[in-house]
């Protein structure tokens, strides 16, 4: 019976080794969650709390989504609080369809500021790219 309440207690003292990682170390990690998730982890403790506001990459998808306007909110007021000098990757997959004009203002929010762009558009929509963007003198459809 001692046996088990000593294991009960180790187990209940254990220290949070995660969140005493570097920021870096945290953010690299969360960078590798779709955007709503990497937010969601703000939920754990405090010092989790400010990281995705500088998360090095941003993926949103609108099929983690029920519902478009909640997408369509959820990516408005990311962009607006997250650190954009902190991001190096965006990914957007959307249904340019559902909403054409903010798909626009995102990616134009984001160009000149991130490394990586990575654009899934389910639309005959065209979206003409800025002339600021360098794009390979090759692109594969």
């Amino acid at each position: 019976m001692e046996r088990s309440v000593s294991k009960n207690k180790r187990r209940r003292t254990k220290k949070d080794r995660i969140s005493d990682l570097p920021d870096p170390l945290l953010l690299h990690i969360l960078s590798f969650l779709p955007a709503e998730e990497a937010v969601a982890t703000s939920l754990l403790s405090k010092r989790w709390r400010p990281l995705w506001r500088s998360l090095p990459a941003i993926d949103f998808k609108t099929e983690k989504f029920r519902y478009i306007k909640s997408f369509l909110q959820f990516v408005d007021k990311m962009l607006k609080l997250v650190d954009l000098k902190s991001v190096k990757k965006f990914v957007l997959n959307v249904d340019c369809h559902k909403a054409p004009q903010k798909t626009s203002e995102w990616i134009d929010a984001v160009i000149g500021k991130v490394e990586y762009l990575e654009l899934h558009m389910s639309s005959t929509d065209v979206y003409e790219v800025p002339s600021s963007v360098s794009l390979p003198r090759t692109l594969g459809f």
